[in-house]
């Protein structure tokens, strides 16, 4: 299914609005260690989250960032934090 919308008034911003909406929501990609059978193995994972605060504070979700993450990268847009 294709859904069109025409342009109302005030959809400058919308756009504006949406597009800071967009700037606030980051990827996160988390490495963790699990211990099994008596080997070290990594395992990788990716999830979501939002900017807060100008200072960068990110929430997301408990299962994006475990307890046993020995990595965690947060992409903005294009460039990495």
């Amino acid at each position: 299914m294709v859904l069109l919308a025409t342009p109302r008034a005030g959809a400058a911003n919308v756009s504006r609005g949406f597009n800071q909406l967009l700037d606030a929501v980051v990827r996160i990609d988390e490495r963790s260690v699990a211990y099994g059978e008596g080997t070290r193995r990594y395992e990788a994972s990716i999830g979501s989250g939002v900017v807060l605060s100008q200072d960068g504070l990110v929430l997301t979700n408990a299962h994006v960032a475990s307890p046993r993450a020995v990595e965690i990268s947060i992409w903005s847009g294009l460039t990495q934090n």
